[in-house]
């Protein structure tokens, strides 16, 4: 998701460091696991179909690492679209 990286040049500087923070995190790059996938593609596309079970047996810390970045490119991502069809 190039685009989604690249829009956040628009935000403030405490923005771009609290995103490369999240985008830093360990867990952040870490899909190894098919279910960790399989959440994330819920994170990405119907957050709120997550269940208790989604993430039953996952390492905490890996879920909300990866959760915070998936879910940060797919905000960068639909506000760039959203920037492009308003201008």
């Amino acid at each position: 998701m190039a685009s989604s990286r690249s829009s956040s040049a628009s935000f403030s500087p405490s923005w771009q460091r609290v995103a490369a923070a999240i985008r830093a995190a360990p867990g952040a790059a870490a899909v190894e696991e098919p279910r960790l996938a399989l959440l994330l593609e819920k994170v990405r596309n119907a957050a709120y179909t997550i269940t208790d079970a989604d993430v039953a047996g996952l390492d905490p810390d890996l879920v909300i690492e990866a959760s915070l970045a998936v879910a940060l490119d797919e905000a960068e991502e639909r506000l760039g679209r959203a920037l492009e069809v308003l201008s």
